[in-house]
């Protein structure tokens, strides 16, 4: 195979076919193409098509944290239907020359492939990768591996671009050694070839231009990979959604082309916001999908007939089922099918129930009984605590228990029901948070009138008295040319205005970042939109999030303020807690560590806010939590993958 090697900054596209043949003797189609490079960072996506016009999966090679670029990090992955074809091992054998020849300093590339994923495993074997250190995860390949392995291969016959069809179809020369533009796309009269590209350009702008533009996209949707479109969170236009065959096929294609119903669900979820009308179609399909499958459950065999009727649902016969089915007898296949059965009842009806995939679901259920149960306050009616506590424990119901709760509930408003209890003890724990913030005004007791007169601006001492606040550690808002412009944001997107914030007290000091730190107590409760009791990593995106618009997937935590306080993530070593709040708020005093300097001294002055001094002495700040948690199974999850596969593990 040839890969050109001429990469560069623009996104350039390349075209190349294999002169190996998967098992069923096709050839495979791969481009490659710079994905970032940003500050030194890079990442080059090695798209993996076939001589069908379909888009298999792909191999992502990853910036590697060594300056030196001795090593580096790979990835693959491949849609459902093409698995156990020998797409990957052919791709990822050809992809490694390629990477070796393009990046001369790179000694080794690891794989980081999760002890389950069995099938991961053995691509990564039959390509010369080797287990590191006896590792479960980690295997690494090396130069010297690779390039011995594929010397032989060097004499067979390279594919150019003037010697080879695509069935039939004359790769366009001018399309495969240059940089791609929309004038390509939209000039282009070879369609088999226009359909290889736009399932392999990763041009975000160029496909969505594309869309726009081009009035063939109406019937080639039909031909490219839509769930690439989807991922890449393009829009769709109207004149394609209006179509009265495309929600039927959307849902078709996105069953067909993963195994899980948290994708089926996140991609409808992108529709919301977009076009209504055509969401409510979507939904009406998916619920006809739905609905066909619940109608087809045998009260007798305790299995689904729709296992026999559809041996094309990924979702209901994924890969790995297949496989067990095809190695087990009649019996075994029956027990199979009854535990599968039993299992995606409790997802299927928890989907349909609360439109949302049932590991979000129990993160908020359990967020609700666990806060209800520690404040000991009765906000939410007996009967809501009960049918939560029944939807919890809903994988040791018996199938027909299953059906009659979903007979039960599913015209009944219970999205509603559960925001509404949500919220009631979202406004109450925000109250308790609130409320329990320590003022500092001249009435206080713990101001220190002898420090207040020798500096000109009220101080408030801390020694040992317990106390709670709201902190935010940021550059002094005075050097900012517009003093009443607080700015609580990062200057990289003034678009978005939130601000996080981290609660403190007499049990914990610790904050993110001491380099100058402000308190605040005037706030709406209104404007909190996530509580997590320590640093949640949250960060600006454009990519939205299922449940957190606000670039984090943590679980909106109901706590007491001791609990947030007391929090510890005992695997990041973190001990801030991350309270975000809508809007920019006005500092309301300053906190500073055991002394006062001249900038803290200065700001006060001129914000006109008084100094809150902690003597750090006077606090133990033991880095103690009773349970201390594991931050994994604190995190919403909007697609499937790896973490769906542990999380389904601990059902």
């Amino acid at each position: 195979m040839q890969i050109y090697n001429n990469l560069g900054d623009n996104n350039n596209q390349f075209v190349a076919r294999t002169t190996e043949t998967n098992k069923d003797g096709i050839h495979l189609i791969i481009t490659k193409s710079q994905l970032t490079s940003n500050n030194g960072s890079w990442e080059i996506n090695y798209n993996i098509s076939n001589d069908n016009n379909d888009y298999i999966g792909h191999i992502i090679l990853k910036h590697s944290s060594d300056d030196n670029y001795k090593e580096a990090e790979i990835e693959y992955y491949s849609y459902p239907e093409f698995k156990n074809k020998g797409n990957i091992t052919i791709a990822l054998k050809e992809t490694l020359k390629d990477v070796f020849n393009s990046f001369p300093n790179l000694d080794n590339v690891y794989l980081n492939i999760a002890p389950s994923n069995i099938a991961s495993q053995k691509v990564a074997i039959n390509c010369g990768f080797k287990r590191i250190n006896d590792s479960k995860r980690y295997y690494g390949i090396s130069r010297e591996n690779v390039m011995t392995q594929t010397s032989t291969n060097d004499k067979k016959k390279i594919f150019t671009n003037n010697d080879s069809n695509i069935k039939g179809n004359k790769l366009n020369k001018d399309l495969t050694q240059k940089s791609i533009t929309l004038k390509d796309l939209l000039d282009s009269n070879n369609e088999s070839l226009l359909i290889i590209l736009l399932n392999t350009i990763t041009d975000k702008t160029l496909l969505q231009e594309w869309l726009n533009k081009d009035p063939r996209a109406g019937y080639l949707i039909y031909k490219i990979d839509i769930n690439k479109l989807l991922q890449y969170n393009l829009l769709i236009p109207n004149s394609i959604l209006n179509d009265d065959n495309f929600p039927c096929y959307l849902i078709k294609s996105v069953i067909n082309k993963t195994e899980s119903l948290i994708d089926i669900r996140s991609y409808l979820y992108k529709f919301q916001s977009i076009n209504t009308e055509f969401y409510e179609k979507l939904l009406l399909e998916y619920k006809k999908y739905i609905n066909a499958i619940l109608n087809s459950y045998d009260y007798n065999t305790q299995i689904f007939n729709f296992y026999f009727n559809s041996s094309s649902d990924n979702y209901l016969l994924p890969k790995d089922l297949q496989e067990k089915l095809k190695n087990s007898d009649e019996k075994q296949k029956i027990t199979i099918l009854k535990e599968e059965t039993s299992f995606k009842l409790s997802e299927i009806i928890v989907d349909s129930i609360f439109e949302d995939n049932i590991y979000n679901v129990k993160l908020n259920l359990n967020e609700i009984i666990r806060y209800t149960s520690d404040i000991n306050v009765n906000l939410i009616s007996p009967e809501h605590l009960n049918f939560y506590k029944i939807i919890l424990n809903i994988d040791s119901l018996s199938n027909e228990e299953k059906i009659n709760l979903y007979n039960n509930f599913k015209d009944k408003n219970i999205t509603s029901m559960l925001y509404d209890d949500l919220k009631i003890l979202k406004e109450y724990s925000y109250s308790t948070i609130k409320n329990s913030l320590t003022s500092f005004n001249s009435e206080s007791k713990l101001k220190n009138t002898t420090l207040s007169e020798k500096c000109g601006v009220d101080i408030y001492s801390l020694n040992g008295e317990p106390f709670y606040m709201l902190v935010k550690s940021m550059n002094p808002i005075s050097n900012n040319n517009n003093n009443n412009n607080y700015i609580n944001l990062s200057e990289d997107d003034p678009k978005v205005e939130r601000g996080c914030y981290s609660l403190i007290g007499s049990d914990n000091i610790d904050v993110f970042n001491q380099k100058f730190v402000y308190g605040f107590y005037n706030f709406n409760i209104q404007n909190i939109i996530s509580v997590f009791e320590t640093d949640c990593f949250s960060q600006e995106s454009d990519e939205p999030i299922l449940n957190q618009n606000y670039g984090t997937t943590a679980v909106n935590r109901l706590m007491t303020p001791s609990q947030i306080v007391n929090g510890l993530d005992l695997n990041k070593q973190t001990r801030y807690s991350e309270i975000q709040i809508l809007g920019k708020l006005k500092p309301d005093f300053i906190v500073v560590f055991d002394s006062i300097n001249e900038t803290a001294l200065s700001e006060s002055k001129a914000l006109n806010i008084p100094i809150v001094v902690i003597n750090t002495l006077a606090y133990s700040n033991d880095k103690k939590r009773s349970k201390p948690f594991d931050n994994d199974d604190l995190q919403y999850i909007d697609f499937s993958g790896e973490r769906e596969t542990s999380l389904r593990g601990k059902r």
